[in-house]
């Protein structure tokens, strides 16, 4: 095949080699899942069995019942790489074997409704035609039950290929971007000249003023300069450290660069998630407003194939627009002068590119800066497509903290290969000098101490004192569990709870975590106080900034939904639920972690994931005021037999013995009926 060509470019070529075994080792997993009987697919949350179709909506769309034990299947609306196979035939491995079939059968998950009884679900056929045509042959039957499973779903690795091969060939700023790759900086490349100092008193200067304090600090000053005069810059935050509010004003700063000297500047922010690339976008939208400066450019976000984080866009300045129209406000920039921030993840990026170009070789030069922000998060393989749009004399930003969460990476590697495997944050770190910043504007001093004694020595607190607010009187409680669990979880002078618990087993999804989470939750929002107005929490708010809860689980995820929708939770209110993957970057005033898994030989097998000290460090460092952890003691106990994994999990293992400063013993209520003890650690504010 085409992709087994070899590239003459040693490291483009050792990146194809890996492009392509990754690629594999992805489908001989999921092929290897689908050789396995619906119901131990089910069993692992890897589909939706027991499906009968109760009607058709007016678009066509399919709305089935399924078997309430899939109410937890790791699926989520949006999600299109999705087949549907009748369940009691061998369907599924025939579309594995007939990629024509597998198209027929395609679905987007466009609906669940895991409230009503049995739980529903809608579908759309990603080719409607072609699914008719595949009913009336009888390749599907929709009165019998269905199935609905992941499908093979690679749509990245032809577009890395075709970018390698096009670097390989000297398309755009080939040259350059290959110095960058191998550790240098382009001969000859210098950034656009620019009055530094003009710059912050047209920009710096009036914020400070307007916020009545210096806007940045001495280690993200020295950052921001450095942006205007280097082709590479690389800032290293710990968590809360401002590196997102950071970029917001160098980005700002270029752009007002630019316009001082007359001159387009066309930015491009990209990162792995669409969250992470919004964060950006609004961060730039909400200090231009806070600041009361005009803004020098003018951000829009391509759409893509749609986001929920883009609802975050509204209310701000930011535009989302179809991807068709890049090409349009880049040229309409050039032309007018103007500065163009596009936020844009690499895959919409290179279609774009695609498109414009007559070739296979997809790369044009649009871009006078290319940001990557969570770069520890994106492969440098990934992170070719962004380079490879700059522009000569480009500049580079890579923002990142390699002690977070690495891209998921599925063979291993020799030490030999370096770096070029993992992130694109660390593969230039390793020949780039990187900008530390070093305090912190999230964490109080207690939530800030272990990260700093595990990950970031030399971390401090800037915001010390900072805890969650309680209201006065208890209308918010319910009951007598709801008294003891906000005695026991919500004293504002307890910044971590660390709950272990024993006597109940539970996989991936764990109900009695579930409903203690929910509850939380729901306590949550009727106890606490918006720092920022002193009043209670309006629904957005509480949405955007007071609460989330993270699991590293999605089937567990899918199982606390479901609690605070059966508590009455209304489904536009609900606060953030999800993995430390999709929270990395973001922050919350109280954040609640569910380990989920209490069962020890479980938790040995997927040791490497569960305990590693990466998820467990952003899982730690996203709340403000209080963090409280959820975790069996069956967790604790596992020894794994991989030395690298032992050593890892050790971070996870001594959270009780850095949580010091209280303990207190309870009985909690299980969904069950039973009570299941457990043991309170608590890490306090002193003083």
């Amino acid at each position: 095949p085409e992709g087994a060509r070899p590239i003459d470019h040693p490291l483009l070529e050792a990146l194809r080699i890996f492009t392509r075994a990754e690629a594999a080792a992805e489908a001989a997993q999921l092929r290897a899942l689908h050789a396995l009987p619906a119901a131990d697919r089910a069993r692992r949350f890897e589909c939706i069995r027991g499906m009968e179709l109760v009607g058709r909506d007016a678009d066509g769309d399919l709305i089935f019942e399924f078997d309430p034990e899939c109410r937890d299947a790791k699926l989520k609306p949006g999600d299109f790489t999705l087949v549907l196979t009748n369940e009691d035939t061998d369907g599924l491995l025939d579309t594995d074997r007939r990629p024509w079939l597998r198209r027929q059968l395609s679905m987007e998950l466009v609906e669940y409704d895991l409230a009503a009884a049995p739980p529903r679900v809608v579908l759309a056929p990603g080719d409607r035609r072609g699914f008719e045509k595949t009913e009336a042959a009888g390749a599907i039957h929709l009165d019998r039950r269905c199935v609905l499973d992941r499908a093979p779903g690679d749509f990245g690795t032809r577009r890395i290929l075709a970018t390698l091969r096009a670097l390989a060939a000297g398309e755009g700023e080939a040259a350059a971007v290959l110095e960058l790759l191998e550790g240098r900086a382009p001969a000859g490349w210098a950034p656009p000249p620019a009055d530094v100092e003009a710059v912050r008193r047209s920009v710096l200067d009036p914020a400070a003023v307007a916020y009545g304090r210096p806007v940045l600090n001495p280690d993200q000053d020295l950052a921001w300069e450095a942006a205007f005069g280097r082709p590479l810059t690389l800032v290293w935050g710990p968590p809360g450290t401002g590196k997102t509010y950071l970029l917001a004003w160098m980005l700002v700063g270029l752009a007002a660069a630019a316009r001082r000297a007359g001159r387009p500047c066309r930015i491009l922010v990209s990162a792995a998630t669409h969250r992470a690339i919004t964060n950006v976008l609004v961060r730039v939208a909400r200090e231009l407003a806070a600041a009361g400066i005009a803004s020098p450019l003018r951000a829009v976000k391509l759409k893509g194939s749609g986001s929920e984080a883009d609802a975050e866009l509204e209310g701000t300045c930011v535009e989302l627009v179809e991807d068709a129209r890049l090409a349009g406000l880049l040229a309409e920039a050039a032309e007018g002068g103007e500065a163009l921030l596009v936020g844009s993840t690499v895959w919409s990026l290179w279609k774009r590119m695609r498109e414009a170009h007559s070739a296979e070789a997809p790369l044009e030069p649009w871009f006078d800066v290319v940001v990557i922000d969570e770069a520890s998060q994106m492969k440098v393989s990934e992170a070719l497509i962004a380079l490879s749009a700059i522009r000569p004399g480009g500049q580079v930003v890579l923002c990142g903290d390699d002690k977070q969460l690495a891209p998921v990476i599925r063979g291993r590697y020799g030490a030999r290969d370096g770096t070029l495997f993992g992130s694109v944050f660390g593969h230039f770190a390793a020949s780039f000098p990187k900008l530390a910043l070093r305090e912190s504007r999230r964490m109080n001093r207690a939530l800030v101490q272990y990260p700093r004694e595990l990950f970031y020595p030399g971390l401090v607190s800037m915001c010390p004192e900072e805890r969650v607010r309680p209201a006065a009187g208890s209308a918010h409680l319910a009951d007598e569990v709801d008294e003891l669990l906000w005695e026991v979880f919500f004293r504002p002078e307890d910044a971590v709870v660390f709950c272990t618990y024993s006597g109940y087993r539970a996989g991936a999804r764990n109900p009695f975590e579930a409903g203690l989470a929910a509850r939380l939750a729901r306590l949550a929002r009727g106890g606490l106080l918006d720092p920022q107005t002193g009043s209670p929490f309006s629904a957005g708010r509480f949405a955007s900034h007071g609460l989330a809860v993270l699991s590293p689980h999605r089937a567990q995820n899918s199982a606390i939904y479901g609690e605070l929708l059966a508590g009455g939770w209304p489904r536009e209110e609900l606060p953030v639920v999800d993995t430390a993957e999709r929270m990395q970057g973001n922050e919350r005033d109280m954040i609640v972690v569910s380990y989920a898994v209490a069962d020890g030989e479980y938790a040995e097998r997927e040791a490497e994931f569960l305990l590693n000290p990466n998820r467990f460090n952003v899982s730690i460092t996203r709340p403000r005021g209080k963090l409280v952890v959820l975790m069996s003691e069956e967790v604790l106990r596992v020894l794994p037999r991989d030395e690298e994994v032992m050593t890892g999990s050790m971070a996870i293992k001594g959270y009780g013995r850095h949580c010091a400063d209280g303990v207190r013993e309870v009985e909690l209520p299980a969904p069950d009926g039973r009570v299941v003890p457990a043991v309170c650690r608590y890490a306090k504010l002193k003083g």
